[in-house]
């Protein structure tokens, strides 16, 4: 459908959306045949959208501070007249929109606060529930006006408000109806794909450009699981479609995605497997080589379901196949306490990447609402059982129906002959190791041939003794730490890094002096650089003392100024020496203060910053 009439009335007068100072608006999926965007990001991500729907129209702001916001009055005013309909009929707000009257009525509106009633030509609402809903829904599609800052019942509208936020700062609006009609579309997008896979049209560069932020809407389409909706079902059809007939990219790390084309398809594997009806039928056309894994069956484990610390993971020494579902069973005792199933350990979502060597997303989760849950993954993983915060269960047995067993040396349980006999031996493709305060998820293959699992566990508490000692805290950690072996991540690299060799060293700082030594740019390896200085000039027992010395402490600043401020006297009076002119050259915000603090203290003469600064 053309909406250009609707777009050049609503943008009329328009040049900006400021939304400064009206909360964090979300980000609105515009997926139905009858629905627009009007406002969006740089990035296509559209705030604020528009829908036909019977005979009437409907307007989604995604935060409801937004709706009577004066600085949108050219907007919304605009909106409010298109809404309404040449009626100038009575405008109703809900009574927590409370601001919404004074605003409309400078525009000659005549409104009320009122819940949803009969007689009124637009009702303004926030919809954090589904109260009236279908009363709303008949309203629209007699004639009525929706303006509506909420999720829970846009879906038939063809609409739907993400998780995903923007920055209240001020955007620009469209340059012309023509770029407004040109906007990223995902119904209009979906079908030029489709074409483009199907029919093998070229897409043109603006639509190419798009084709990532196809894959990520088409995610969080599939996820609303709107399964009486038509236009779910047939967006569904088609997806499954499209995936039938190109199939899914075997990604790994020797064959990554770097088209985008490649990158939807990847995206859609997962999505769809979660929500069609008949996985089996599509799984051959995602994992083409599906590996034949052996399993038992009825297998009891013991877990302990008490946890003081964050939540955590407890590894169970299972591996479910990729595609294959299975049923766990657990006490009741378990059942709505917030005890969850989850099913792969790699949690990194890829999301952003342009680069893919694996699937965005490979782990599942599954909340345990009854004894007998069901559970599956495409990608398969090992199984684990999460623990909430503050659970006191203590150990309790749970039983999977079927899985594959994985190697898992647990020290202190495990025995050495075990091991090397049968454990290592298992056939999952993953494995872990625990020891006393770290847990290690690498594949199998690394451990076959690990013969000595205790000098290895000697080895790893020693340096997680070396990083409590370091932090003040007790040897024996809360909550064990976790290393997770994964092909790629979303930030960074598991590998050390060029950028710790000294002459690479030595330019960052100078760059970084060059550029004014402003704190936006003091990140990652420059800000690593003057924590190493400090390292290099004092040691290991200093940062040690500085540390116990925060633990001491009653109060904390929780501003940045007040932070740097706070670490830059306190590592001072550890060291006894005047650090004030070393954290000035970083550009650090030191307060006259805390410089007459310091002053009274030994000179640094050693400052390796001098070395920068003295012929600046």
């Amino acid at each position: 459908m053309d909406f250009k009439e609707d777009l050049e009335f609503l943008l009329k007068g328009v040049t900006q959306f400021e939304l400064n100072g009206s909360g964090t608006p979300s980000s609105v999926l515009v997926h139905g045949p009858m629905a627009f965007p009007i406002a969006l990001d740089e990035h296509n991500q559209a705030f604020i959208a528009g829908a036909r729907y019977g005979r009437g129209r409907v307007i989604v702001i995604t935060h409801e501070g937004l709706m009577s916001h004066a600085p949108l009055k050219p907007f919304l005013f605009n909106a409010m007249r298109w809404l309404d309909g040449g009626r100038r009929g009575q405008i109703g707000f809900h009574p927590q929109i409370q601001s919404g009257p004074a605003l409309y009525s400078q525009d000659g509106f005549t409104c009320e606060l009122t819940d949803f009633k009969e007689g009124l030509s637009v009702y303004c609402c926030t919809s954090y529930s589904s109260q009236h809903a279908s009363e709303i829904h008949e309203f629209v599609a007699e004639g009525g006006g929706l303006l509506i800052g909420g999720n829970q019942i846009l879906n038939r509208f063809g609409l739907g408000i993400l998780s995903s936020t923007l920055e209240g700062r001020t955007y620009k609006a469209p340059e012309s109806i023509e770029h407004a009609m040109k906007a990223y579309h995902f119904r209009t997008m979906l079908s030029k794909f489709a074409e483009h896979v199907l029919e093998e049209k070229e897409l043109a560069e603006h639509e190419s450009s798009y084709l990532k932020k196809l894959g990520q809407d088409c995610s969080s389409f599939l996820r609303m699981k709107a399964e009486h909706s038509p236009s779910y079902d047939s967006i569904r059809q088609l997806l499954t479609q499209l995936l039938k007939t190109s199939g899914v990219p075997q990604v790994c790390d020797e064959c990554p995605v770097k088209d985008f084309k490649d990158n939807v398809l990847l995206n859609l594997g997962m999505e769809l497997y979660n929500v069609t009806p008949d996985p089996d039928a599509i799984l051959p056309y995602i994992i083409k080589d599906m590996p034949n894994l052996p399993t038992v069956s009825g297998v009891q484990v013991r877990v302990d379901a008490t946890n003081e610390a964050d939540e955590l993971w407890r590894s169970t020494g299972l591996f479910l196949p990729p595609g294959k579902p299975t049923h766990i069973y657990v006490p009741s005792k378990l059942v709505g306490c917030n005890f969850r199933v989850q099913i792969g350990c790699q949690c990194d979502n890829l999301n952003n990447a342009d680069v893919l060597k694996r699937a965005p997303v490979v782990t599942q989760r599954f909340g345990i609402d009854q004894e007998k849950i069901k559970v599956s993954n495409l990608w398969g993983g090992l199984i684990y059982i999460i623990v909430p915060k503050g659970a006191k269960l203590g150990p309790v047995d749970i039983t999977v129906e079927e899985a594959v067993m994985a190697p898992y040396y647990k020290g202190g349980e495990t025995s050495t002959s075990d091991w090397l006999q049968t454990v290592r031996h298992y056939p999952a493709p993953w494995a872990e190791l625990e020891f006393d305060n770290i847990i290690i998820s690498i594949p199998s293959e690394e451990v076959r041939s690990l013969d000595n699992p205790d000098t290895l566990a000697t080895l790893w508490d020693k340096i997680m003794k070396g990083i409590a000692e370091l932090a003040g805290i007790p040897h024996r950690f809360p909550r064990k730490e976790r290393y997770v072996a994964d092909v790629q991540i979303s930030h960074g690299k598991n590998e050390a890094h060029g950028n710790m060799q000294q002459e690479i060293r030595e330019n960052t700082v100078r760059q970084y002096l060059e550029n004014g030594a402003q704190l936006q740019n003091w990140s990652v390896w420059t800000a690593l650089e003057t924590y190493l200085q400090l390292q290099e000039g004092f040691g290991w027992d200093a940062l040690k003392k500085v540390y116990a010395d925060y633990h001491e402490m009653k109060t904390f600043c929780n501003d940045m100024d007040g932070k740097m401020n706070m670490w830059a006297e306190t590592f001072s009076k550890a060291v006894n020496k005047n650090l004030a002119p070393f954290f000035k050259a970083w550009g650090w915000p030191i307060s006259d203060t805390v410089t007459s603090k310091l002053a009274a203290l030994p000179e640094w003469s050693e400052n390796p910053m001098n070395k920068y600064t003295c012929n600046m």
